[in-house]
């Protein structure tokens, strides 16, 4: 039975590096000197992007996906779309994007009565 792809799946990393590499978005590292705020920024990614930004059909992780065989190619492509990915590359920060629409962690309660019982 195929499986959709998440982060959780245990595919998840050879899915990113293919999306990330030849096959997929082509990110490739460009020496960059960049001067922001007085200091020296560089280790710029750039990519050969065979794609359109901001589509939104995700035709290279459908691609990938269907390659890899035993994925739940459409599911998958929903679970990306769940999160307003705006396009293939995109879905390389899926984990960053979650983790901005996540709600903030609860406060750790106060201990400090409790602290000074067992003093």
């Amino acid at each position: 039975m195929s499986s959709v792809m998440t982060l959780e799946h245990p595919r998840w990393q050879e899915f990113v590096d293919r999306l990330q590499g030849e096959e997929g978005c082509n990110w490739i590292h460009v020496p960059a000197v960049e001067v922001k705020d007085g200091k020296v920024i560089d280790n710029e990614i750039d990519w050969d992007f065979p794609g359109i930004a901001g589509d939104k059909d995700l035709d290279i992780c459908r691609k990938i996906l269907e390659r890899m065989g035993d994925i739940d190619v459409e599911g998958s492509l929903e679970y990306f779309r769940k999160y307003d990915v705006a396009d293939d590359a995109e879905v390389v920060s899926l984990q960053f994007l979650i983790d901005m629409q996540a709600p903030p962690a609860p406060e750790p309660p106060d201990d400090s009565e409790t602290d000074e019982m067992f003093k």
